[in-house]
Order: C-alpha cells, then sequence, then structure tokens
C-alpha cells in the first residue's frame, strides 16, 4: 500500500504539469473545462466577440490575434493570472477598456496592427509588463506613465505619429 501511495504523489505534479501546456484552440471547448485552461490562442476565426472568458481563471495566454474585434471585452480585465496578450492584426481596436489596465499579472502585451489612438496613463499598473508592441497604431503620443514600468525591456512603437517619448 505504501508503494502506490508514492507511485500516486509522484505522478501527480506531472499530470498538472502537462495541463498547463495543454493549447486550447477553441473557446466553447475551453469553457468545458474552465478552471484547467492555462492557454487559449484562436488567432484568424473571424471573432468579435469573447462570451464568458472571464470563467477561464486560470488562463495565464490569451491570443485572439487576427480577429474582427472593434471593442475588447472588460471582462478580460477580470483574468487574474494573465500573463500574455496578443490582440495584434484586429485592425479595429482603437482604445482599450479601462479594466484592461488591472492585470497586474501581464508580462508580454501585443496590440500591434489596430487602429489605437491613445493609452491611459494608467499603463503602469502593468508592473511586471517586460514587453510591449504598439507598432502600427494610431498613437501620436505615450504617456509619462510609461516610465514607471521598471521590469519593460522591449517598447515597439514603430508605424505611430509619435512626436515625443517620455
Amino acid at each position: 500500500m505504501k508503494k502506490l501511495i508514492i507511485l500516486l504523489i509522484l505522478f501527480i505534479p506531472g499530470i498538472l504539469f502537462c495541463q498547463k501546456d495543454k493549447v486550447y484552440t477553441d473557446l466553447i471547448t475551453a469553457l468545458k473545462t474552465p478552471t484547467e485552461v492555462y492557454i487559449l490562442e484562436v488567432p484568424g476565426n473571424n471573432m468579435s466577440s469573447v462570451s464568458y472568458i472571464e470563467r477561464l481563471v486560470n488562463l495565464e495566454k490569451l491570443d485572439i490575434s487576427d480577429n474582427k474585434f472593434t471593442m475588447l471585452p472588460k471582462e478580460i480585465g477580470y483574468l487574474p493570472n494573465l500573463k500574455e496578450l496578443n490582440l495584434a492584426k484586429n485592425q479595429n481596436i482603437t482604445a482599450l477598456p479601462q479594466e484592461l489596465y488591472s492585470l497586474k499579472n501581464l508580462e508580454k502585451l501585443d496590440i500591434s496592427d489596430n487602429r489605437l489612438s491613445m493609452l491611459a496613463p494608467s499603463i503602469n499598473n502593468y508592473s511586471k509588463l517586460k514587453v510591449l508592441n504598439l507598432k502600427n497604431n494610431k498613437l501620436s503620443n505615450i504617456p509619462d506613465e510609461i516610465g514607471d514600468i521598471t521590469s519593460l525591456e522591449v517598447l515597439n512603437i514603430n508605424s505611430n505619429t509619435i512626436a515625443t517619448i517620455p
């Protein structure tokens, strides 16, 4: 009996690790077991909404790039474990909902190839952000508060109309 217990203890961490590496490519499937979803990648699906996304409480990586979003759902801001968010190539995103600035664990944010015209001063809430890709948007300025993000290693602002950098 002791051998069986020891084997179970050894295999349980392996099972958890495998679940964390599983990539879901369909929101409906992901919502069937929402607490087991760590990675959701649904690029290029002509999506314009992500209903019930807030149920994926353990989500760490979300890729909804190359879709048809014009407004992002504020519910994305209710994902406390999100580390990577890819919103690139939606072409019609003009602003981020205020709720998105509450993603305290975000390390990588890609909003390239959209129509983003401004960033809120609360951009400095992203205290763990390492990579911020703002390439090819409609930005004319960057808030001074971006300088408060001491973890920031990469900032791509190419193909915008930014006159001065804080």
